[in-house]
């Protein structure tokens, strides 16, 4: 399902909440019937409404390897996603519902990230 190509949505979006992946057809359109548990997906297919067309972008994630909560972080550009934690943060803890309402986690040697209620 990885795409070799760009695949955009025909369809406008206003925002992150507005796109979903159907990973079964590998569309991402607003407003589609995704098939999974609306759960963030921290790895794999993943889609999402930019914020210069206007319109849903399906992308890839690569896992990010973890051997401690210490090694991942949360970037919220285009909706909150796990990262490597940047060099520059190393050490800083992670503070829930002031940096971000989903903290980051290392679960099973991968970073994801786990949902707060602020």
């Amino acid at each position: 399902m990885r795409p070799s190509s760009p695949r955009i949505s025909q369809q406008a979006c206003n925002n992150t909440r507005d796109c979903d992946v159907d990973s079964t057809t590998a569309r991402c359109e607003p407003g589609i019937a995704a098939d999974t548990d609306f759960r963030p997906r921290h790895a794999g297919p993943t889609c999402r409404c930019d914020e210069h067309d206007h319109r849903c972008h399906l992308q890839w994630v690569d896992p990010i390897p973890c051997r401690t909560t210490d090694d991942c972080w949360v970037d919220e550009t285009h909706g909150p996603h796990v990262i490597a934690r940047p060099k520059r943060l190393r050490g800083r803890t992670f503070r829930g519902c002031v940096d971000g309402e989903r903290v980051p986690a290392c679960e099973a040697g991968h970073c994801t990230l786990r949902a707060l209620t602020c």
